[in-house]
């Protein structure tokens, strides 16, 4: 099974490594100079000086750079404003369905699991405050039946901005429009997801399974409100982590038999340690604790990373992933 995406294990590493991970034909020759980033910024805080890049000029990007080229255009008013259509009002709330666990960082409300998308995809949900309200969204296709070990395709990658004030959560939509290329009908993936300004690494990703086709009926499905699927309770933000052994606790629904992952990551997003967990959960299907001690090297002590995730046993890609930032110590 391939590895899960996950956030960069190397400085700089790019969140897919699919070979046709673009928005666009070119690979890796369409990735943004710093010169072009430098002009981005300079757009952001000169407003009206400099012309400002339009959506379609984003291609496929390491994390980091589309980062910080979706703060610039949101700076520069390029971010087209899309109606809300699935959530009632801007201030609705969403109550988890279970009592005394967070709301989902990132609620995907549409397209939900089993959606049927025919060349653009709305999506639409609510999210916590991120870096400038910044999300990113991915449309991405599944190899066929009999091609499990080609690389998945993102074949659409599209900056999202949280419609609420800085540090507040709020609604997010956005209309993503993707092209097959020819292809007939095959699995696919919506994500939204969260990154990190520091290294670039995921903080959070959500995700839905969808149909992908070229042509037919589509059929958007609105899914159903829900806690947060993976919540780490300990270690908290920006505890300290010390030894060579981080203890992480929480609680989650897994995917595939009661199985989790656990990351740490150090200040410049390299991997220093990794883990399987279990959910000590009643049934399938149904949320648990889970309990796991992870050894890690750090050559220095700083910043760092705790990731959970929940693996995909189909495609081997990442289902929902949460992390909380912490101080590493050796």
């Amino acid at each position: 099974m391939r590895s899960a995406i996950r956030p960069d294990e190397a400085r700089g590493g790019s969140i897919s490594g699919g070979a046709g991970a673009s928005a666009g034909a070119g690979g890796r020759d369409n990735m943004v100079d710093p010169e072009y980033t430098e002009h981005l910024f300079y757009c952001q805080t000169q407003v009206g000086r400099l012309h400002c890049p339009g959506v379609g000029q984003l291609v496929k990007l390491r994390t980091w750079s589309f980062l910080l080229i979706t703060v610039a255009l949101a700076a520069c008013g390029s971010l087209p404003a899309v109606r809300l259509t699935v959530i009632p009002s801007l201030t609705a709330g969403i109550t988890p369905a279970q009592p005394g666990l967070p709301e989902e960082a990132i609620l995907i409300l549409a397209p939900g699991n089993g959606s049927r998308l025919v060349g653009q995809v709305h999506v639409e949900g609510i999210a916590d405050s991120t870096f400038e309200q910044t999300l990113v969204i991915q449309v991405v296709l599944f190899p066929a039946e009999g091609g499990m070990d080609e690389p998945e395709q993102v074949l659409a990658q599209q900056p999202v901005m949280i419609q609420a004030e800085l540090g507040q959560r709020g609604p997010f939509a956005a209309d993503v429009a993707f092209d097959l290329a020819g292809l007939s009908e095959q699995p696919g993936e919506v994500r939204v997801f969260a990154a990190s300004p520091r290294d670039g690494g995921i903080t959070h990703l959500a995700s839905a399974q969808v149909t992908l086709a070229d042509s037919g009926a589509s059929d958007l499905r609105v899914a159903e409100m829900h806690a947060e699927r993976i919540a780490i309770t300990s270690p908290g933000r920006a505890d300290v982590v010390r030894g060579g052994s981080a203890h992480i606790e929480g609680v989650a629904l897994a995917s595939f038999e009661q199985t989790l992952v656990a990351e740490i990551y150090d200040v410049d997003g390299v991997l220093i340690g990794r883990a399987p967990i279990t959910v000590m959960a009643a049934d399938h299907g149904v949320m648990g604790p889970f309990v796991v001690d992870v050894t890690y090297t750090a050559a220095a002590a700083g910043p760092g990373r705790i990731v959970v995730l929940d693996p995909s046993p189909a495609f081997g890609q990442t289902l929902h992933l949460a992390s909380v930032e912490v101080q590493i110590e050796p």
